[in-house]
């Protein structure tokens, strides 16, 4: 099995959520795509606070819900969940 490592640092309000969210999201396809299975067993996020490890679990829902429901939306985020079209 690969591993990829993925760190992102940044200040306050420059979209490290957005990101990570849309990043955890696309791994979880391409799991999907290459194995059959999410393989959520495999994946990490840390952060400081329990708050923000919250802020992304919400974050990822309601980007997976928003995508589901308003192709503008999943528009606007298959960049950075590197999805094809």
């Amino acid at each position: 099995m690969t591993s990829s490592r993925t760190l992102i640092t940044a200040n306050a309000g420059c979209g490290k959520t957005f990101n990570l969210a849309n990043r955890v999201i696309g791994w979880m396809v391409q799991q999907h795509r290459l194995h059959d299975d999410i393989g959520i067993d495999g994946l990490l996020a840390a952060t400081f606070t329990r708050k923000a490890a919250g802020e992304i679990l919400e974050r990822i829902l309601l980007h997976l819900a928003k995508a589901v429901l308003d192709d503008e939306a999943l528009d606007r985020y298959r960049e950075t969940m590197a999805l094809e079209p």
